[in-house]
């Protein structure tokens, strides 16, 4: 047990990792956040959604986005911590001191193990219900919108455009309104002007759709600049506000439990069940590969090899889609999954370490030759 306790020189290592990992995971969550709360609060603001959707939705949605930034914050992270080492002439003192630069490994591959079991509890347990969560609570926001949403004392527009109401106040139960007006316009031009004394929402059995019902009112409607406006008074009235789907939750794929995914042999659930397993290995192939990646030459620029580790990233996550699609299309068999990608990139790491024991001194392939033409 001895042999893997932690040396003061892991310990070392790991805290510049897990600082500099900090600083990048909560630059990258602010920059996807920021974007989801700016589609969030447009929602909000044209009565899409309630306002009181915003902060669980956002909340859901940070979880969610852990699993697409933790490869590319960790892969950062550690090109940077070992950008460090090189630039502050660090690893000159490590190399010096008879500790090779693969011995960084050992805690390197501490972390990897850590991460792994981290993202595969949020990959296959935590994503899936919170993005279930998400879609109960999307579904709901878009069939309680219409009226709910609507911010007494205030003129305010539908979503697509094409209505205008207005609310004096709502009822204790937050169900129902009282003295509503709304403008319709139609396709063909003609105009409409409803008023009621209340209204209420209703969800349409076998559609789905959302339906604002209207209790004891007047109703106007023709085109403007003729003479075929026509008044009628109604006791119920009801307006179609937007087509929905039948059930509280759009149970997709995405959502699915990881023990329905692999009894599933939809093509789907394969690809979804092999997309997961990537989203838990990607972090541990992105933090062996940040060493060799993070090492720097002489009057070479800290952050030099930032755009390189980006450009892997990328070409990694665009052939992890490619991959989930042809799965899903069915043109590589469901064994072969994503695996090539893996092997791909591990592939690229091996050849990185093999540059990198070469270049140091003739590295391992000149000692050998030294060894052989010695004993010969």
């Amino acid at each position: 047990m001895k042999k893997f306790k932690l040396t003061i020189l892991d310990r070392y290592f790991i805290r510049e990792i897990l600082q500099a990992l900090f600083a990048v995971l909560l630059v990258l969550v602010l920059i996807m956040l920021s974007n989801k709360l700016t589609r969030f609060l447009k929602n909000a603001a044209t009565g899409e959604w309630p306002t009181d959707v915003v902060l669980p939705m956002l909340g859901l949605t940070a979880v969610s986005s852990l699993t697409l930034v933790m490869p590319m914050a960790v892969f950062l992270a550690v090109i940077l911590a070992v950008g460090r080492f090189y630039k502050d002439s660090e690893m000159t003192v490590i190399n010096g001191c008879g500790i090779s630069t693969l011995r960084l490994y050992r805690p390197l591959g501490l972390m990897a193990v850590a991460l792994a079991i981290v993202m595969g509890v949020l990959s296959f347990y935590a994503i899936p219900v919170t993005k279930r969560a998400a879609a109960y609570l999307q579904d709901q926001a878009e069939k309680t919108s219409e009226i709910a949403g609507i911010s007494p004392g205030r003129f305010q527009e539908s979503g697509d455009g094409r209505r205008v109401i207005y609310v004096e106040k709502n009822n204790e139960d937050a169900e129902t309104v009282e003295n509503i007006f709304v403008h319709s316009r139609g396709k063909d031009g003609q105009q409409s002007l409803l008023t009621a004394k209340s209204a209420y929402q209703h969800i349409e059995d076998g559609t789905g759709d959302t339906l604002i019902m209207l209790n004891n009112g007047f109703r106007y409607t023709g085109t403007p600049g003729k003479t075929n406006f026509r008044a009628t008074q109604y006791e119920l009235h009801w307006i179609r506000a937007s087509e929905g789907e039948q059930g509280n939750v759009r149970l997709e794929y995405e959502t699915k439990p990881t023990l329905m995914l692999l009894r599933s042999d939809d093509s789907f659930d394969k690809a979804e069940l092999h997309r997961r397993l990537a989203m838990m290995l990607s972090p541990v192939l992105f933090t062996l590969l940040g060493l060799p990646l993070g090492r720097l030459k002489q009057r070479e620029g800290r952050y030099g090899r930032i755009m390189v580790g980006v450009l892997i990233y990328i070409i990694y996550f665009k052939l992890l889609r490619v991959g989930q699609v042809m799965l899903e299309n069915e043109s590589i068999p469901g064994w072969i999954g994503l695996w090539w990608i893996h092997l791909g990139l591990l592939g690229y790491l091996g050849w990185s370490l093999f540059k990198e024991t070469r270049v140091r001194s003739g590295g391992w392939w000149a000692r050998w030759r030294l060894a052989r033409a010695s004993a010969t």
